[in-house]
C-alpha cells in the first residue's frame, strides 16, 4: 500500500517523474527494512501473544516432561434421558466432527480442524485468491474498457491507474479495520457476499457487459469503488479469519494451528492457480480490451 502511494507521488500524471527512481527505491528498501525489524521484534519478544496461549504452552510443556499425552478430556455428564449433556455434546461436535473441508485437509495434509472454522477459512481463501490472482492481473483491462473513446484513451488510463491505487491503499485500511472493528460471523459472511458482488461487477466491466453504462462518469466511479471494496474487504476478511481461528473457544491449540496452516496453503494455492489461469487468458488474448464500435 505504501509503495503504491509512493509510486503515485513520484508520477501522478503517468508521464513525468517528480523525483528520480533511485530515491523511490531507497524508500522501498527503508520500508522493507522496517518491516523486517518489526517482525523480528514481534517473534523474539512474543508481542501480541495471548496470555492464555502462554499458559497453555507452559502446561503442554509440563505434560511432555511427565510423559502424558496432550488430550483435552472432560467428564461425560449424562442428561436425565441418558444422553450427553448439551455442553458436552457441543464440545465433542466442535472437536471431533470436522466438515467436508476439514476432513479433506485432514486426509490430504494431516491438518484436521473443527468444522466450525471452515466458513472463515473458505471465505478468506476465496477473497485472497480473487484479489491477487484475478483483480490484480486484469484490473487495468477493466479501466481501459470504461473509456468512451476506446482502449487507448486517456480517460480509461486514468480510471485504471486510480482503481489500482485505491485498491492497494484500501488494503491497509481493511487490515486496520479488522483490528479496530472486529465483527461477528454473520457480518463476516455478509462482507464476503458484498466482496463477491464487487468482483462480479468488475468482471462484467472487463468482459464488456453493459459497455455503454461503464463508459459514463457514474460507471467509471462505480468501477473505482468496486476496486476499493475488493482491496479493503480482502485484507479485512483475511485478517478477521486468522482472528476467528486464533481465538476459537474449546478448540485445541494444535487444531487451531492446523486451521491457520491450511488457510495459508489454500490461499496461496488459490492465488497461484487463479493467477495462472488469468495470465493465460491475457497472454492468449481471451482477456483484453475491446475497441468501441463506432
Amino acid at each position: 500500500t505504501l509503495t503504491t502511494l509512493l509510486g503515485e507521488a513520484q508520477n501522478p500524471s503517468g508521464t513525468h517523474n517528480k523525483f528520480p527512481s533511485s530515491y523511490l527505491f531507497s524508500g522501498y528498501a527503508l520500508l522493507a527494512g522496517m518491516g523486517l525489524f518489526a517482525w523480528l521484534a514481534i517473534v523474539w519478544f512474543g508481542i501480541g501473544l495471548d496470555s492464555e496461549d502462554v499458559s497453555n504452552d507452559e502446561h503442554d510443556s509440563s505434560k511432555k516432561v511427565m510423559g502424558e499425552e496432550h488430550v483435552e478430556s472432560r467428564p461425560l455428564v449424562r442428561s436425565p434421558r441418558g444422553g450427553l449433556a448439551a455442553g458436552v455434546e457441543e464440545h465433542i461436535v466442535e472437536e471431533e466432527m470436522p466438515d467436508m473441508l476439514g476432513s479433506l485437509a485432514d486426509r490430504l495434509l494431516g491438518l484436521g480442524y473443527p468444522g466450525s472454522l471452515s466458513m472463515p477459512i473458505g471465505i478468506a481463501s476465496w477473497a485472497m485468491a480473487v484479489e491477487w490472482g484475478f483483480v490484480a492481473v486484469v484490473s487495468d483491462i477493466g479501466g481501459e474498457m470504461t473509456d468512451p473513446m476506446g482502449c487507448s484513451g486517456s480517460r480509461g488510463a486514468w480510471v485504471a491507474r486510480t482503481a489500482f491505487t485505491v485498491n492497494r491503499a484500501c488494503l491497509l485500511l481493511g487490515s486496520l479495520g479488522s483490528t479496530l472493528f472486529p465483527c461477528p460471523r454473520g457480518i463476516f459472511a455478509l462482507l464476503g457476499g458484498v466482496f463477491t458482488l464487487a468482483v462480479l461487477l468488475i468482471s462484467l466491466c472487463i468482459f464488456g457487459v453493459g459497455r455503454a453504462a461503464w463508459t459514463t462518469h457514474v460507471g467509471q466511479t462505480i468501477y473505482i469503488i468496486c476496486n476499493a471494496i475488493v482491496g479493503s474487504f480482502e485484507s479485512y476478511l483475511t485478517s478477521a479469519a486468522y482472528r476467528f481461528v486464533g481465538e476459537a473457544k474449546n478448540v485445541q491449540r494444535m487444531k487451531r494451528h492446523n486451521a491457520t496452516t491450511f488457510l495459508s496453503l489454500l490461499s496461496g494455492g488459490g492465488v497461484c492457480l487463479m493467477g495462472f489461469c488469468a495470465g493465460i487468458g491475457v497472454d492468449e488474448g481471451f482477456l483484453h480490451c475491446v475497441e468501441v464500435n463506432v
